[in-house]
């Protein structure tokens, strides 16, 4: 039960802070279809870098999807006779470092080729023939602009996407098949029961920020080279990308049981009430 608390106290540690990451510190603003933006927040009001917070950004948000992927793994750890569970906390840590070394190994040449923003930006102008005032007032960071990087980078975010979404399928996959199919005969129908019902909750709580996560990913690969600049586009690409860490935490709280009670029993001041029970003391004489 301890590791399932600190799942969730993980998954909600890092959906605070992608949510004030990008919401207060670093918020991004792209140029949809282009790799190319600037970013606006507290950063950038001390002068730091659009690279550096783009790269800030990197392990906090990767931090957050492998949390996500890490609480169906522990749900299928849980169960007993699944052959597939990480039984060792040594293994587990290195199966979470791997995955965000393997992220993080990917996305950095993308930070280091960086092309010559001047001329870069020279290019993108010629694609954006109506670009908006803030093209000419902010600091435009350019990822790539065409050739291999760009290239490169588009395949670099659903490769990794894939990779997380496949070992989020699997360790769902197991919970389904353990708890439904394989049954085991040393664990109780109560317990199994039990466990069914968690599985769900970690579904329910987790698909909607997913949902969010997966908007902008679709939109972005399916741009294609001859698309305009499009503002309607780029808020709908980033905008859920933003708000999913804040459905993420509230999703967490409306799942499980205790913490809607509680937050239920917060917002209409309910109160426990107390009983009295009177008392009435009878004195016996005794002859």
């Amino acid at each position: 039960m301890n590791n399932v608390k600190l799942s969730l106290l993980n998954l909600n540690f890092w959906y605070l802070s992608t949510g004030l990451l990008y919401s207060y510190l670093s918020t991004p603003y792209f140029f949809y279809p282009h790799l190319a933006g600037f970013y606006i927040g507290f950063l950038s009001d001390f002068g730091v870098s659009n690279a550096v917070q783009s790269y800030i950004g990197c392990p906090v948000s990767f931090a957050m999807i492998i949390s996500i992927m890490s609480l169906f793994e522990n749900r299928s750890s849980l169960i007993i006779n699944n052959i597939f569970s990480i039984k060792k906390s040594r293994t587990r840590i290195l199966w979470t470092s791997g995955n965000f070394l393997v992220c993080m190994g990917l996305v950095t040449p993308i930070y280091l080729n960086l092309p010559d923003q001047v001329i870069g930006r020279k290019d993108l102008l010629k694609e954006l023939p109506c670009p908006p005032i803030s093209f000419f007032t902010e600091s435009i960071l350019i990822f790539a602009y065409s050739g291999f990087w760009e290239t490169y980078s588009t395949t670099i975010i659903l490769l990794i996407n894939t990779i997380l979404l496949f070992q989020t399928l699997f360790f769902s996959t197991c919970c389904l098949y353990y708890l439904l199919y394989a049954k085991s005969n040393h664990v109780s129908s109560e317990t199994r029961r039990l466990q069914t019902r968690s599985f769900y909750a970690t579904v329910l709580q987790t698909a909607i920020p997913i949902l969010c996560l997966l908007i902008p990913t679709i939109i972005f690969m399916l741009k294609n080279e001859t698309e305009q600049y499009s503002q309607t586009k780029n808020n709908v690409t980033f905008l859920p990308a933003i708000l999913h860490k804040g459905i993420g935490s509230l999703c967490i709280i409306l799942v499980h049981y205790p913490y809607r009670k509680f937050l239920i029993s917060f917002i209409f001041c309910e109160r426990n009430k107390k009983t009295i029970v009177k008392v009435s003391h009878c004195s016996a004489q005794h002859f």
